[in-house]
């Protein structure tokens, strides 16, 4: 198997266990992508930064002894660690789409509040 085929192979098993892209910091570099976990309160490495050699690390800042770390030739240690993740649940999976819909009703119920107070501004102002 190549090197490329086992990258993806990894992508897939992360993927596969819930972990998806971080776009935003994948973004910077160009030899590595940034994976994010949703059960983050469950999920031992919630952080994680796959690089184009298939080397798997954890994002511990400060805290580099627990740090994961799995090289391209461990799959064994990499299976291990897969077998471990947490499958997020549907609250965890829709985290972002619920903080994305409350934005937009705050936003809705902020204009609808406006035109409401225009009204009364205006009608009270037309009557005088």
């Amino acid at each position: 198997m190549t090197i490329e085929n086992q990258i993806i192979s990894r992508l897939n098993a992360l993927v596969g266990v819930g972990y998806k892209i971080d776009y935003s910091s994948s973004q910077e570099v160009d030899d590595a992508l940034w994976l994010m976990h949703p059960a983050k309160q469950r999920a031992e490495k919630p952080e994680l930064i796959l690089y184009s050699n298939g080397l798997l690390v954890s994002q511990d800042i400060g805290n580099e002894r627990n740090q994961l770390r799995i090289e391209n030739d461990e799959l064994e240690s990499f299976n291990n660690f897969i077998r471990t993740v947490p499958m997020p649940n549907f609250w965890e999976k829709t985290l972002e789409v619920r903080g994305n819909l409350l934005a937009g009703l705050i936003v809705i119920v902020f204009c609808g509040a406006g035109a409401v107070l225009f009204n009364v501004i205006s009608s009270f102002i037309t009557k005088t």
